[in-house]
């Protein structure tokens, strides 16, 4: 049956050409990407209590509901918290999680965040958004910056408008933004006015609430009909509220006489601006799966119909930053690499196989990359560079298997049998190592889809990428290649007039291995001497630091940030001509082809977008950093490149923990010295922001019940009297609109102007400063919180050529350990890159032992020995010491991407033991003794080896030699697998018959004698 199978060459055919245009088709249709999603298992509350200090917030918010999270949500890891006046943030990483549990955890917090919401929280706290990082992103696709003037709250309506647009687009998911407010009405009052009528201003804020309620008064029976009665405030708005009457002591006014209504909006902070005018800011993230490409160009469709009435709106819209720009890039450069090592692969089977064979096995390579691109398709899955990065490696595999099947059958159908039966006992004799090649390949490979970890996430995709593309690789090689050979058997079996020179050059290249091969088997200590060597090199090359240790090599983006600190105190609005200042002096510095443009975003942040073209990111960043830190103004200013393909964030992050906050700073002060004296950090900063001036009001009770005002008059006239209170609320279309009631005051002079003001009571008025104690101090702009403490965070750079993230942050223990002495009540975490670092190192070591003995469990199933998968693991190590001399060489840095393609490194160097193992242990069956077996075995697979072993070191050839800067993470990889693999494939063909007949010949021996 099975003879008839491979005589049905028209199936194969018809098989062959339907996968190969299916996964055309599929290759086509694929969703686009850089990277593919991550997911970090990170959820973000966001919380505003408007008119709040910092303080009150974390009594009264912060720390309940962080207390609520500990005791009713699981699976969180740590929890971070950032409160300043007026808002507070939370922050959850939770433990890896599947998919399904991530989301069951959300669903949980955002009823925790209800609960509070309705329970614990104060009445002016306000839910804005509650996000949960389903892992579609890394960075966000792209910022939208919509330009404009004129009217301010036309223009902030015009915002909002574009905001629902953007959000709209089919891919997006989320938006982050600046400049964008919720849209308010605001009720403004002159305190002496209503002095002079008898007026309070809970006055005016009690009736405005009431008029503007919505209430459901409950049925009424009309006859046999009933009606649902409703009191309707809402529909009183916009326009009637000039009309409503306030009733004071002097009688009834207007409220139109009395208050200034405008329109606003409930942020009091200054727009963001760029090339002068005031800007709206979107980041747009995309959703799972979604095609980059496809988003961006939604939004520029979008972009272009808005600016083409610009003219009328006076609105015009910018992509400052298309991220699609580097992911076009990269996946242009992956495929082009992927094109020059296919090109390189069938180069090299044509010289040792010739064309025909080589034509042959080719045929592979179509056949298994439709196949894998219609199983990512199948899968749910989009084309990355993490994709592509898969396929590079699996290139040169793909004809492995047809390689050894291919030159097992010619070399039958040259000893003159028929193509069709020379097919069938070549694959009795070759089928099953090749089956186990593919079964060691995969199990180094796919436990690696388990890695936790941001380099899990960003990596998952390519051992299923490699797995999909050998299962299609092994289905061809074992059905449709002999398949093939049977119906051009004739065809082969006369050679081309070129395989006489090949035929001559295999031989002289057997000839004179069999002569160095016997050199070895004559004396071990000899060829046991350079592997020695080369190990001792690799030893000493990590022990003593000769190869650069980066755990998270980088792709720097076309942006960065500039941040500034200001003295405690300082207006948002002030801080414009800094940023003008500075903006002048980065456009003086960058051509015009390089800026694309300017955004500052007050009080303390300015973003500059880099046009795709143009120098470096670190050369600009040198150049415009010293021209930077001369702006006067600022007390400090910190720049920070933007990156893609690692963890955000500086690498370096030490927090400092504790109770108090007097302790916390003279704890980070010291700690910040002694970190700042070692060369290797740069950009050393501390996120503690202290110093803000703050006027506490503590209210008199006997003072208070003199008076005969309630407290609660003399609390809620202070709120109206500073920011006002928001009293009542109603939709308007698609906004959500707020109606605040506050005071009209110009600036104060100073605070006792404030306390000047008066709060009605019967009979009069009675001066603030009577009813309260006012103490004048500093509190903190911002309280952060880690793990529900208090804390402090010194973050830096770190410059990898001189120490990495794992040395550093020893260092910085050492240096804590020094000065904890002085600081007993403050604890010490290191956190930042070290934590993904520390996951994935855990992850890879257990998956790589995984790997190893799933590796040992399927050789030992075929060879029925415990010596034999032993002895052809020893391989492992020798391609490992390969992948430290490659990077000693090619001043490639250790990262977590290099460690990755050792590990995977070690399902394809045990391949061509397998083949020289299965081929020994055959002719020792046969009755050959183990050194005659040993010695005809590798000669007979010296050919075979070397075209396996160099068609897939030509397969990553191109990439691991490139010097573009999109190829700086996938690089190492290629690099380790290509100098790893050389490497062990020269032990491979003299240290592995040489230890096969030591060991072998060993056990023969022990054996004969019992």
């Amino acid at each position: 049956m099975l003879k008839r199978f491979y005589q049905n060459h028209v199936l194969a055919n018809l098989a062959y050409v339907l996968v190969v245009l299916l996964g055309l088709f599929a290759y086509q249709s694929l969703a686009r990407e850089e990277f593919p999603d991550v997911n970090q298992n990170i959820m973000s509350v966001w919380f505003g209590a408007p008119g709040l200090s910092a303080e009150d917030i974390e009594q009264r918010m912060t720390l309940p509901f962080e207390q609520l999270l500990r005791a009713r949500l699981a699976d969180v890891r740590t929890i971070s918290s950032i409160t300043a006046a007026g808002h507070f943030s939370t922050l959850l990483r939770f433990n890896s999680l599947d998919r399904a549990t991530f989301e069951k955890r959300g669903a949980e917090l955002r009823r925790e965040v209800q609960a509070a919401y309705a329970t614990i929280f104060p009445k002016e706290a306000t839910i804005y958004w509650v996000f949960g990082d389903t892992g579609s992103v890394i960075r966000s696709v792209g910022t939208v910056l919509v330009q404009g003037g004129g009217d301010p709250e036309r223009f902030k309506a015009t915002i909002r408008e574009i905001k629902r647009d953007l959000e709209r687009i089919s891919g997006i998911e989320k938006l982050d933004y600046y400049g964008y407010s919720e849209s308010e009405i605001h009720i403004a009052f002159r305190p002496e006015q209503l002095e002079g009528l008898g007026l309070r201003p809970l006055d005016i804020a009690d009736t405005v609430s009431v008029y503007l309620r919505d209430e459901a008064a409950g049925p009424v029976a009309l006859g046999d009909k009933e009606w649902l009665v409703r009191v309707v405030g809402s529909g009183n708005l916009p326009e009637r509220l000039a009309e409503l009457s306030i009733v004071g002591a002097h009688g009834v006014v207007k409220l139109g006489d009395i208050a200034e209504i405008v329109r606003s909006d409930n942020s009091f902070n200054p727009l963001p601006r760029s090339d002068g005018v005031p800007t709206g800011v979107f980041e747009l993230y995309k959703k799972n799966a979604a095609d980059a490409f496809e988003v961006i160009k939604q939004a520029q469709h979008f972009i272009d119909a808005r600016n083409a009435e610009s003219d009328r709106t006076g609105v015009k819209l910018l992509l400052a930053e298309d991220e699609t720009i580097r992911t076009r890039t990269a996946i242009s450069i992956m495929e082009h690499k992927a094109w020059w090592g296919l090109l390189l692969v069938l180069i090299m089977t044509w010289l040792f196989l010739g064309s025909r064979l080589a034509a042959l096995c080719t045929l592979a390579v179509p056949f298994a990359l439709g196949g894998t691109f219609l199983m990512l398709q199948t899968a749910g899955m989009t084309l990355n560079t993490s994709v592509l990065l898969g396929v590079m490696i699996a290139l040169g595999m793909l004809v492995d298997y047809a390689v050894v099947v291919v030159e097992a059958i010619a070399y039958r159908i040259r000893q003159g049998m028929a193509a069709l039966d020379a097919a069938l006992d070549a694959l009795r004799e070759v089928g099953m190592p090749v089956i186990s090649s593919f079964l060691t390949t995969i199990a180094a490979f796919l436990p690696l889809a388990l890695l936790p970890g941001f380099l899990g996430g960003i990596m998952r995709v390519v051992p299923i990428a490699v797995t999909a593309a050998l299962l299609a690789a092994l289905i061809e090689a074992l059905w449709m290649l002999p398949a093939h050979i049977a119906a051009l058997g004739p065809v082969l079996a006369h050679p081309s007039r070129f395989q006489a020179t090949r035929t001559r050059a295999n031989q002289w290249l057997r000839v004179h291995y069999a002569r160095l091969l016997l050199g070895c088997l004559r004396h071990p200590g000899r060829a046991f001497f350079p592997a020695l060597l080369a190990f001792s090199i690799a030893v000493a090359a990590l022990t003593w630091g000769w190869v650069v240790v980066d755990f998270f090599p980088k792709e720097p983006t076309r942006s960065f940030l500039v941040r500034a600190k200001f003295p405690p105190g300082t207006k948002p609005d002030s801080t414009y001509p800094v940023f003008e200042a500075m903006e002048v002096r980065v456009r003086a510095l960058l051509t015009a082809d390089e800026l694309q443009t300017v955004v500052a975003i007050p009080p303390s942040e300015m973003r500059v977008y880099l046009t795709p073209n143009g120098r470096k990111l670190n050369e600009v960043l040198a150049l415009i950093e010293p021209e930077l830190q001369q702006v006067i103004g600022p007390s400090g200013i910190s720049i920070e490149g933007q990156s893609s393909g690692g963890p955000q964030g500086a690498p370096i992050k030490a927090k400092l923990t504790g109770s108090d906050f007097l302790s916390l700073r003279l704890a980070a002060e010291d700690l910040q010295a002694a970190i700042g004296k070692h060369p290797a950090f740069s950009n050393l900063h501390s996120d503690y922001q202290g110093g803000a001036p703050q006027l506490d009001l503590r209210l008199k009770g006997e003072a208070i019940q003199r008076s005969g005002v309630a407290p609660e008059t003399v609390l809620r006239t202070i709120k109206l009297l500073v920011r006002g209170e928001v009293v009542a609320g109603y939709r308007e279309g698609a906004d959500t609109v707020g109606v605040r009631v506050m005071s009209k005051t110009e600036p104060y002079q100073d605070l006792n102007a404030l306390l000047r003001q008066t709060v009605a009571r019967p009979g009069g008025a009675v001066p603030l400063a009577d009813l309260v104690e006012a103490e004048r101090r500093e509190g903190p702009q911002m309280i952060h919180h880690y793990n529900y403490r208090r804390v402090i965070t010194l973050e830096a750079n770190l410059d990898a050529q001189q120490m990495n993230v794992r040395d550093a942050n020893d260092w910085i223990a050492k240096q804590w350990q020094t000065l904890s002495a002085n600081h007993p009540e403050v604890k010490l975490d290191l956190t930042g890159e070290i934590e993904d670092i520390e996951e994935s190192l855990g992850g890879l070591r257990h998956l790589a032992f995984l790997g190893l003995g799933l590796i040992f469990l399927i050789l030992g199933a075929q060879y029925r020995s415990y010596l034999q998968p032993a002895l052809i693991l020893l391989k492992v190590p020798m391609g490992f010491a390969g992948v430290i001399l490659g990077l000693l060489i090619s001043r490639e840095p250790v990262s977590l991407y290099t460690l990755y393609g050792g590990v995977a490194l070690a399902g394809i160097t045990v391949n061509s033991a397998i083949l020289l193992f299965s081929a020994a242990n055959d002719r020792v069956e046969a009755g050959m003794n183990v050194v005659h077996a040993t010695f005809y075995a590798a000669r007979r697979r010296l050919i075979p080896i070397l075209i396996t072993s160099f068609a897939t070191m030509a397969g990553l050839f191109p990439l691991a030699v490139a010097g573009d800067e999109a190829s700086s993470l996938w690089r190492p990889v290629a690099t380790a697998i290509v100098w790893g693999l050389g490497f062990s494939t020269l032990l491979t063909l003299f240290m592995v018959p040489l230890i096969y007949r030591l060991a072998i010949g060993w056990t023969t021996q022990k054996n004969t004698r019992k």
